[in-house]
């Protein structure tokens, strides 16, 4: 099974993404975009400010090949082993974190890789993100802002409006970290 987990910056989808590895144990792989891989560790240079600033629509390139690189690299093979992946983040984020007049192309990309057997989306108010993010005590990263938050949760909406409902799961991500995780183990 391949389970992704989306939501805006502090929606909470690595706290879920890590209680599904604990919960599958050795029968899953934890993985997350970006990826650990080449091309997912320049993507965090950029998100984390650490490398000269590049265009939105390079960025997203960059995320698109990571993808790529990853399903061949860590998910295809964990898949064929008869493992369950869990992915904190996929292609969603893609179509949702890009510059709104490249959006029909990433949602094109999108289309013609694997996908995932059940997407969870953790909706949250920007703000309340936003006030998780500022208790990390870490420095903010390219896109956690509220403005940019606010119009990316907006994206993710429209976006998973479009998807199949039984293969989406949205989840309250104000509710407690243990109900929101029953709630995707109930779905499962």
């Amino acid at each position: 099974m391949f389970l992704v987990l989306e939501g805006i910056d502090g929606s909470g989808t690595t706290t879920q993404a890590h209680l599904l590895q604990q919960h599958f144990g050795d029968q899953a792989l934890l993985t997350n975009e970006p990826s650990n891989g080449v091309i997912g560790k320049l993507v965090r240079l950029y998100l984390q400010k650490k490398e000269e600033s590049t265009s939105p629509e390079a960025l997203q390139m960059l995320f698109c090949a990571d993808r790529l690189d990853h399903i061949s690299r860590k998910i295809q093979p964990a898949l064929a082993a008869g493992k369950t992946v869990i992915s904190d983040r996929f292609a969603l984020s893609t179509i949702a974190y890009a510059p709104e007049d490249w959006k029909e192309i990433f949602e094109h990309i999108s289309q013609k890789i694997l996908q995932p057997d059940l997407t969870v989306f953790l909706r949250i108010d920007p703000k309340e993100a936003l006030k998780r993010i500022d208790t990390r005590g870490e420095e903010k990263e390219l896109f956690e802002s509220l403005e940019f938050l606010t119009k990316t949760a907006k994206c993710y909406e429209e976006t998973i409006s479009y998807l199949p409902s039984e293969k989406v799961l949205i989840c309250d991500a104000m509710n407690s970290i243990e109900s929101i995780h029953q709630q995707i183990l109930e779905a499962l």
